[in-house]
């Protein structure tokens, strides 16, 4: 199994979109990407950007320090 590379910043985009009460497919379009990119990303196909991290974060209305922060 490969490790995903975006850990654990996938696991906290996952959880605030899910916070957030929309889908991963809209936030995807507006973080200006398609939603096969986002789940690609999500899963580990490819390393999450400094710039697709602004993008995501400001999709979701939290900081880019948001995606970040160690859950317990």
């Amino acid at each position: 199994m490969q490790k995903n590379a975006n850990y654990p910043v996938t696991g906290n985009i996952r959880r605030l979109i899910q916070e957030s009460g929309r889908s991963q497919n809209q936030v995807a379009v507006d973080a200006g990407m398609t939603p096969q990119r986002m789940s690609d990303l999500l899963i580990g196909r490819g390393k999450i950007k400094a710039c697709k991290i602004n993008q995501i974060s400001a999709a979701l209305g939290v900081s880019a320090g948001d995606l970040f922060v160690q859950m317990r």
